[in-house]
């Protein structure tokens, strides 16, 4: 079912109560309904009415996100209204809605939404979860993504587009970062800037680290996931490390990372207030834990590349500090952007 059918508002996953909730305005299509009852036979599914479909409140959004009172916007997941974030201390009442708007919205967030620039040294081929200093911009650091290949059949990693520009191709190199050949990654060269999703061609594998900073621990990727709001991811970018228990909370907010509007980006929070990213952690990977490892041990599920999170001022350890909120293009709609296909390591099952 799509996301831009007319009448669908959101779908929330929610585990802890042993369902899944698919949130509709007005009446419900029998195509529609006859997916629900197809999808009960495998889960609980329940039906709840909603304010507003999504493309309504996705037209709100871009008048909110053009007003310039916000830092980032999106449709409330039930279909309420929106939620925004500002900085300050505004309140609701202090904002003016911009013209066109009547939806109702609520403050989600308080903070500013940073870009997450700057474990440490891979060799080839590459995984994800690793870090890369951008030398054409100034050795800014980020993260290297899941492994995919490309509707050219060539091979890289995803990563955020805000870590580099692809025109003339940026100079990527390894973490150790020096001016030799066996550190040069590849080139910045593919980008689509209002996802915040890019490409470095290079020589790639299907693992990512796990683990603290500087770990060597990685495990395979088998799978992908659509991410909605109530799924748990974990994080895992070059400077603060593996993050999980982080819960998705949208799926189709708006913001601005570095003067660019990225759109349709999942947030996902710490439901503890604890670190889920930091600077140097853009471009890393998202992903949830899963079977298919060697002999039906425990692999990962990609769901997504890190762009942006809220600002530094949790303590990650290792003297490192962090946001508790985290933002990401899902991996689905990354590789459909690019026609690429997500490169997965399947071992055999004993």
């Amino acid at each position: 079912m799509g996301e831009k059918v007319d009448g669908f508002a959101g779908m929330v996953a929610a585990p802890e109560n042993h369902e899944v909730r698919l949130y509709w305005h007005g009446a419900l299509p029998a195509t529609v309904q006859a997916s629900v009852e197809a999808a009960r036979k495998s889960a609980p599914v329940r039906v709840v009415s909603a304010a507003y479909s999504r493309n309504q409140l996705t037209s709100e959004v871009e008048k909110w996100m053009a007003s310039g009172q916000v830092t980032s916007a999106g449709p409330d997941p039930d279909g309420s209204g929106v939620v925004l974030s500002v900085t300050g201390d505004s309140t609701a009442s202090e904002l003016h809605r911009p013209a066109g708007t009547s939806a109702a919205f609520r403050i989600g967030s308080h903070e500013p939404i940073e870009a997450k620039y700057s474990r440490n040294d891979d060799t080839t081929p590459y995984y994800g979860g690793g870090r890369f200093i951008n030398l054409s911009q100034g050795s800014i650091a980020c993260s290297t993504g899941f492994a995919i290949e490309d509707a050219s059949g060539s091979r890289g990693f995803l990563t955020a587009a805000h870590c580099g520009k692809p025109n003339p191709p940026d100079v990527i190199l390894d973490g150790g970062g020096k001016w030799w050949d066996s550190d040069v990654m590849g080139h910045f060269d593919t980008e689509i800037a209002y996802r915040d999703i890019a490409i470095i061609h290079t020589n790639v594998d299907a693992h990512v680290f796990t683990g603290p900073p500087g770990s060597s621990t990685s495990m395979r990727v088998v799978s992908m996931t659509k991410t909605w709001p109530g799924n748990w991811v974990c994080t895992s970018g070059a400077t603060s490390g593996e993050h999980c228990a982080i819960k998705a909370i949208d799926d189709a907010r708006s913001t601005w990372v570095d003067g660019v509007e990225v759109k349709h980006l999942i947030v996902a929070q710490s439901p503890t207030n604890s670190c889920v990213v930091s600077a140097g952690d853009s471009g890393g990977p998202v992903y949830s834990y899963t079977s298919g490892g060697p002999g039906g041990g425990q692999a990962l599920s990609a769901q997504g590349t890190i762009s942006t999170g809220s600002p530094d001022v949790i303590p990650c350890g290792n003297n490192v500090w962090g946001g508790y909120q985290v933002m990401f293009p899902r991996i689905t709609d990354a590789l459909s952007a690019f026609g690429a296909y997500l490169l997965v390591d399947n071992p055999p099952q004993v």
